[in-house]
């Protein structure tokens, strides 16, 4: 019993300074560092040899994309539309909605 007693009367003393140390205010430290004001605000970046050409043209690989990203000529993708409407005309026997504007423009 007194083995318990002390160890409950050492645990309370032990745990004492630590409530203390909890309600110390926090300390907090400030610093500023200053250079020398007489200096430009500006910086100035000079080339000190002149770039090389670049070329900066791209070409996609024909595995990647195809022609997804080929450039489109008016005329061609009209030709393939009325290609497509002939198609679709030819398969349904009627003409859709769609593709009646493009005939009324003579496209």
């Amino acid at each position: 019993m007194k083995r318990l007693v002390f160890k409950v009367l050492a645990l309370v003393l032990l745990s004492a300074p630590l409530t203390v140390i909890a309600q110390s205010p926090s300390v907090r430290l400030e610093s500023r560092v200053t250079g020398n004001r007489e200096l430009p605000k500006v910086t100035y970046i000079l080339p000190w040899r002149q770039p090389a050409e670049m070329d900066f043209s791209w070409e996609p690989e024909a595995g990647i994309a195809g022609d997804l990203f080929r450039p489109l000529r008016r005329d061609e993708y009209l030709r393939q539309l009325r290609y497509q409407h002939t198609l679709v005309e030819n398969a349904n026997g009627a003409l859709s909605p769609a593709t009646d504007n493009l005939e009324e423009r003579g496209n």
